[in-house]
């Protein structure tokens, strides 16, 4: 009996230092093989970003863009301004729906530009194309589409976020974009800007 004793205390004592030397090897030999494990775990934990404010506008007034109309041209009514508190961040979404109608005669590529712009900060686009190649009357759809822009880190002041458009071809036929709020037509063409100021 002494003897299964003494075979047992060494099959533990044994057990004890194998678990204390695998520990230690993954303490110090896992950082030599994954040189970046406690960045990720860093990166994993940080803090999310804080809302500090959120400012919303819904558009209604009726806005046209022609297919001739080259050039970036504001999209009418459709702009907010925020005043931040600094050492923040920006995040904006802008969001449109509109009914494109094609002219009768309308035959080869239609293709056309939407942006939003931060003033003293940037911009970004989105482009849209429709083709057809036979002129088969007139016809509507409704394209909708959204811009997202996050900046960086900024200083306080107070920024004018504004929304533009314009044509890139000039097909045959008089080809158009149209949003407009009809309560008693229906469906609604709208567009709406929302801004979030964010730390972290």
């Amino acid at each position: 009996m002494k003897n299964k004793s003494n075979f047992g205390a060494f099959i533990l004592v044994s057990g004890l230092i194998s678990l204390i030397f695998i520990a230690g090897a993954g303490y110090f030999v896992l950082p030599l093989i994954y040189p970046n494990i406690n960045e990720e775990i860093e990166t994993e934990t940080e803090t999310p970003n804080i809302l500090l404010q959120s400012k919303y506008i819904d558009i209604t007034t009726q806005a046209i863009l022609y297919d001739d109309e080259m050039d970036f041209v504001k999209i009418i009514d459709t702009e907010l301004s925020i005043t931040t508190q600094g050492n923040s961040s920006l995040a904006v979404s802008f969001s449109m729906v509109v009914l494109m109608i094609l002219d009768a005669s309308f035959s080869g590529i239609l293709f056309f530009e939407f942006a939003i712009a931060i003033n003293g900060i940037g911009n970004r686009t989105i482009p849209f194309s429709y083709s057809r190649f036979s002129a088969t009357g007139l016809e509507q759809h409704s394209v909708d589409f959204t811009i997202n822009y996050l900046t960086g880190i900024i200083p306080s002041g107070t920024y004018n976020i504004e929304a533009s458009w314009h044509s890139k071809s000039d097909p045959t036929g008089s080809s158009y974009l149209k949003s407009y709020f009809s309560p008693s037509m229906g469906p609604n063409y709208t567009r709406t800007i929302w801004a979030q100021e964010l730390r972290g």
